[in-house]
């Protein structure tokens, strides 16, 4: 008797894990197909039996969308425990689920096309980071919010907010964000708010002084004079920053400052060339390491300042994985940027490399696709004029396995559809080892069809040959080779969004692994495969 009780109480506790993993797999497999022949009529029905069904009165309806959205829908019903799934569910709960949380948030046609029906959302205890979550506001009748127990920062969207007319109760607590609590908010529970980071008056509530308004209204003009005279005077120093503007001094380097870093631009210090520009490592007086691309070439006066205007503008953008811009000289006929130094290994020679541990390992691989992925994800949100190669000769591997993409810059801004793709085609790249300029006669699309022909059932063929084919493992390519044959859709308006993108990849990476192969991690052909992918 008491054997089976203990049975059965292992089975709770292992079995949500099995579940977890295998649903998410499932999802994505079920997202990445074609809607069945028929769905057309599929959606008449649905709008002749409930009119009010968001995408009956969509504008911009499109049938993938929609189809994507239903299955979906399909999949958070039954994971947020909904009596009944056959027909319109009331609630999204999601407590203490941190990776389908987080696959759910990314995809952004469930919840533009949000059901009427849902009154509930909680989605506490899963440690999300960022923002508040603003697509779930697109549930317009909801009456119950839950998002305690996060880290979530910034301000709150206040008008999606004011708009839930039928909001009765609201949880924002242990929470990080900033601003005051909204008036439209304060009629609900003052514990819904602690610990929030919400504060409850506004210091623009307070009166200001007249006095003090004048005190900062002259010594503002005294500092815009200052500065304007110190721009005039510093250039004409000849060799010397311009040492009161310390905000400018940080990135703007000399001549001198360079030559003395890279011990006058030795040959012992070259490493290379990057386009027009050639490379040197070197150290600058504070002990960092930096390396200087350095151009020659004479240019006219209109493309040094616009040399100058993108420098200040990637002197700001900050990302683990993004190599960082340190500064940039454009004085005495040396144009110059000047980046952290993170190494020298690019990502295509990482591939190739075999040291005495073997080739690079697949969890290693996957965490570099992940990092690039978050690059792309803050570069899309924060600076989306940000353009930036994704090719393997671009990428560098530091010596923590950490990816870094290299080589930004500001231009034209290109469509997120097609840095998807780019996106996909290098996790392939990731997996196979192979480039599609090598051995394919039409590049990346015939590279890219020629691994769609081996997935699902024979993914294993596909895989580089240093990678250790576990259970485990083949399960995770399986995933992420799903994913990146998605974002290589031939059909733009297949491709997931970029933020769903990264959502996928990295809720692949953070998924703990199966409870089976936590007991044996040396498996190979014992390890249980994920569905339609082929272990033979």
């Amino acid at each position: 008797m008491e054997q089976n009780t203990l049975t059965r109480l292992l089975l709770l506790l292992i079995l949500p894990a099995i579940l977890s993993t295998t649903s998410q797999s499932s999802l994505l497999d079920d997202l990445s197909r074609e809607p069945p022949p028929g769905f057309n009529q599929t959606i008449a029905r649905d709008c002749e039996n409930d009119p009010t069904t968001r995408y009956c009165n969509a504008s911009d309806t499109k049938l993938v969308a929609i189809y994507q959205s239903k299955v979906t829908a399909r999949y958070l019903c039954n994971a947020s425990m909904n009596e009944n799934c056959d027909f319109a569910f009331t609630k999204i709960s999601l407590q203490g689920s941190p990776n389908e949380t987080r696959l759910f948030l990314s995809l952004f046609s469930f919840w533009k096309y949000c059901r009427l029906s849902i009154r509930l959302i909680t989605l506490s205890n899963n440690g999300l980071r960022g923002s508040f979550p603003i697509e779930i506001l697109q549930c317009t009748q909801i009456e119950s919010l839950d998002l305690s127990y996060n880290d979530l920062v910034g301000y709150l969207p206040l008008d999606n907010l004011s708009a839930l007319t039928n909001l009765t109760h609201i949880d924002l607590s242990y929470n990080h964000f900033s601003g005051q609590i909204p008036g439209f908010l304060r009629r609900f529970n003052s514990s819904g708010f602690t610990f929030s980071g919400l504060t409850e008056v506004s210091p623009a509530d307070r009166p200001v002084p007249v006095l003090s308004v004048i005190t900062l209204l002259t010594l503002l003009a005294i500092l815009v004079s200052s500065v304007g005279c110190l721009w005039w005077i510093c250039p004409r120093q000849p060799d010397f920053p311009p040492t009161a503007l310390q905000a400018r001094v940080q990135y703007m380097f000399t001549p001198g400052m360079l030559k003395a870093a890279t011990n006058n631009f030795s040959e012992t210090n070259s490493v290379g060339n990057v386009g027009r520009y050639e490379v040197y490592k070197g150290m600058l007086k504070d002990g960092r390491e930096v390396a200087v691309e350095v151009c020659r070439e004479t240019v006219t006066s209109e493309a040094r300042r616009a040399f100058v205007h993108e420098c200040r503008i990637l002197v700001q953008v900050r990302h683990r994985n993004l190599v960082q811009v340190v500064g940039w000289c454009d004085r005495k006929g040396v144009r110059a940027v000047v980046k952290a130094w993170v190494g020298n290994v690019t990502m295509e020679k990482w591939l190739s490399q075999r040291s005495h541990d073997g080739a690079p390992s697949w969890h290693q691989r996957l965490k570099v696709a992940v990092g690039v992925a978050n690059a792309m994800g803050y570069i899309e949100e924060e600076w989306p004029r940000v353009a930036y190669d994704l090719r393997s000769s671009s990428l560098i591997v530091g010596p923590h396995r950490e990816p870094f993409i290299f080589k930004l810059g500001v231009g034209e801004h290109i469509s997120a559809s097609k840095k998807v793709y780019k996106y996909g085609a290098l996790v392939l790249e990731l997996i196979t080892n192979k480039r599609a300029r090598e051995g394919f006669g039409r590049g990346e699309a015939e590279f890219v069809e020629w691994v769609r022909m081996h997935y699902p059932s024979q993914v294993r063929k596909v895989m580089d040959e240093g990678i250790k084919k576990t259970g485990t493992t083949c399960e995770q390519v399986g995933q992420v080779v799903g994913i990146a044959l998605m974002c290589t859709d031939p059909s733009p308006d297949r491709r997931p969004g970029l933020a769903q993108m990264v959502g996928m990849i990295t809720g692949i990476y953070e998924s703990p692994p199966p409870v089976w192969a936590q007991h044996n991690p040396s498996s190979t052909n014992h390890g249980r495969a994920s569905k339609g992918v082929s272990m033979q």
